[in-house]
């Protein structure tokens, strides 16, 4: 009995540390501020807007998961730059070689599935992205 103490003792230490100090973004190479979900917007679209940093030679990606948006019509991100190579920028259902411009807008049917904006530079940045586009139903 007294040696199944001395092992449940710090064994249920370890276990509450690691439950309750370890949390994504620990391990996240990005940090999402504000999330707001998506909402319905005057044009129909859904919406979702998020202040985000991304960290030095990471990534976010934004997906349904994430922005409650099945479909992406359109998006808005700040403090992006492609002609300096800060952002680059694409989606799961385009076959581009080349960086998404950082605003886009749908003039067809073409939507994307989801975004992957990843951060070329050595510093970390901060952004603002708005996503308009189809809800998750």
């Amino acid at each position: 009995m007294k040696t199944l103490s001395i092992f449940f003792g710090p064994l249920l230490a370890i276990s509450i540390t690691l439950m309750t100090g370890c949390s994504d973004s620990l391990t996240s190479s990005s940090t999402l501020r504000d999330p707001k979900p998506a909402a319905e917007t005057e044009r129909g679209w859904d919406s979702y807007s998020s202040t985000i940093l991304v960290k030095p030679q990471s990534f976010v990606f934004l997906d349904s998961t994430v922005t409650s948006l099945s479909w992406i019509a359109g998006y808005m991100i700040s403090n992006c730059e492609i002609t300096s190579r800060n952002l680059y920028i694409t989606a799961s259902n385009i076959d581009n070689n080349q960086s998404l411009p950082c605003n886009w807008k749908t003039n067809s049917s073409l939507m994307l599935k989801d975004l992957l904006i990843q951060n070329l530079t050595s510093r970390a940045i901060v952004i603002d992205v708005k996503l308009n586009g189809i809800g998750v139903e």
